[in-house]
């Protein structure tokens, strides 16, 4: 019989965002796969967050036992519970068994310790994952060899929670069902419970046992993973109410479209010449790429730098110095990223992020900043208001037009910055990321949106590790 790994009774409380939870409780078996679902709004990223000790929790409100232990401080929550995410990696020159053991208080790096630490590793590893090293720096490792690590660290943590905050979107196919095999293996044999928050559908089907579905701070729903038929009742579930919302949505902003491209799209009005592209030696080679007006084009890239990398070079925020674009008939060359602008070559990296828009200014000030081109100081000091007014009324922008954009969810944010490209009519729209820390709600919108761009005549191109989300819409995938 499988024992308890954790357990929360009767928990009510908030962020400092506002976003409730009411009434949770929740009794976890080990050895189990439980994919938390919800919208950002539903409360499920509340109770990840208190989980892994990014909110801190009122400990006996919420009467948390792990393995039968009531858990009273972060510390304890820290040594019990692990959290995979890509941010793990960032510290590329640690070694594997400096990641995974380092973590217990008592290591010393000194003779005996440092060996002591990576022989056990290693005995770790050799059983879990033939073949990999302790010594081994992070930065050399495959994107399934990181994983693996964390499951490593968990085992040594003697954890009883690990939490998955990952879409594992640069592991292949074949890499994905291996991991999922892996994790459930090892998770029997330490026992310890695995709880994923991903909105991605293949990880929930590949990952998960049993589902828990939030929605207005509460839990509506769990069932076994296998009861549910697809990612469409997936969607229908968690959107609820909002699910004509959406309906409405998307005929919204395909309503917007105008007429049909014509003749005139048949040529291309963007070309990319010389494109770094890695070859399957580790080799680059150049690639020449052209994206016609109205079109809507997804290059897959598997490996993160390369697609950054090309994220840069096609958008003209770091252009190699052999490469060059052209925009109509005009040249752009490397460090012109003014230039791409003003030739309406527009970028936006990851739409849910914050990097992208100013958070003290108002959400009015960050829709009419790309536009100040076209008006005088003097008339964004005196006719802003009046401005704004001519902004499309779309729903999916907050009502609230002068609040601060530091008070806006991930929603709020992927709707302006969308909003204020649309207000500069680009040419060609770069795209790296876009469903980023987006629930499905976002998901939609950012759809919705590059439809948009589309239908008044921009270039779309996105740069993603997988068509997830994009098989349906693009008129061209390009695997580079």
């Amino acid at each position: 019989m499988k024992r308890e790994a954790l357990r929360i009774n009767d928990y009510t409380g908030t962020d400092p965002y506002g976003t409730g939870l009411r009434r949770i409780s929740l009794l976890l078996p080990e050895q189990e796969c439980t994919g938390f679902l919800g919208l950002s709004s539903s409360g499920k990223d509340h109770l990840i967050h208190l989980l892994t000790g990014r909110t801190d929790p009122d400990f006996e409100k919420m009467k948390l036992s792990i393995r039968g232990e009531r858990i009273r401080s972060a510390e304890r929550l820290t040594e019990l519970v692990c959290r995979m995410h890509p941010d793990n990696y960032r510290v590329r020159d640690w070694s594997v068994a400096e990641y995974a053991a380092l973590v217990r208080a008592g290591w010393l790096l000194m003779g005996k310790n440092r060996r002591r630490m990576r022989e056990e590793v290693q005995a770790l590893l050799d059983r879990i994952c033939p073949g990999m090293l302790a010594d081994t720096q992070l930065q050399d490792l495959s994107p399934y060899e990181k994983r693996m690590a964390d499951l490593a660290k968990t085992c040594l943590k003697g954890a009883g929670v690990l939490v998955i905050e990952d879409d594992l979107e640069d592991l292949r196919a074949h890499e994905q069902t291996a991991f999922a095999a892996q994790m459930r293996r090892i998770a029997r044999e330490y026992h310890f419970t695995v709880i994923v928050s991903s909105h991605s559908y293949e990880v929930i089907r590949l990952l998960c046992d049993q589902l828990i579905f939030f929605r207005d701070g509460r839990i509506v729903r769990k069932c076994r993973a296998a009861a549910v038929a697809g990612r469409g009742e997936i969607e229908r579930y968690l959107l609820g109410a909002k699910s004509d919302a959406q309906k409405s949505l998307e005929d919204y902003i395909r309503g917007q479209s105008g007429e049909e491209p014509g003749e005139e799209y048949a040529q291309p009005v963007y070309r990319v010449r010389g494109l770094p592209v890695y070859s399957d030696t580790g080799k680059t080679h150049p690639v020449d790429l052209n994206f016609s007006p109205g079109s809507i084009t997804t290059l897959l890239v598997m490996n993160e730098a390369q697609r950054m990398r090309l994220f840069d070079n096609i958008s003209g925020r770091d252009t190699d110095r052999e490469v060059y674009c052209v925009i109509g008939d005009r040249r752009l060359s490397a460090g012109e990223y003014e230039q791409f602008v003003r030739a309406k070559v527009v970028s936006i990296l990851r739409p849910g992020s914050r990097e992208e828009l100013f958070r003290n200014m108002s959400v009015s000030e960050n829709l009419l900043l790309p536009s100040l081109e076209k008006i005088s100081g003097a008339d964004y000091l005196f006719e802003s208001k009046s401005l704004i007014n001519a902004v499309d009324d779309s729903p999916t922008l907050p009502a609230d037009r002068e609040a601060m954009m530091g008070q806006m969810n991930v929603n709020d944010r992927i709707a302006v910055v969308m909003e204020r490209w649309l207000l500069y009519n680009p040419k060609v729209l770069v795209l790296m990321d876009p469903f980023e820390r987006c629930d499905l709600y976002g998901v939609s919108m950012v759809r919705s949106y590059i439809l948009r761009f589309a239908s008044i005549g921009a270039a779309v191109i996105v740069l993603r590790v997988r068509d997830e989300y994009m098989e349906d819409i693009s008129d061209e995938i390009i695997r580079l």
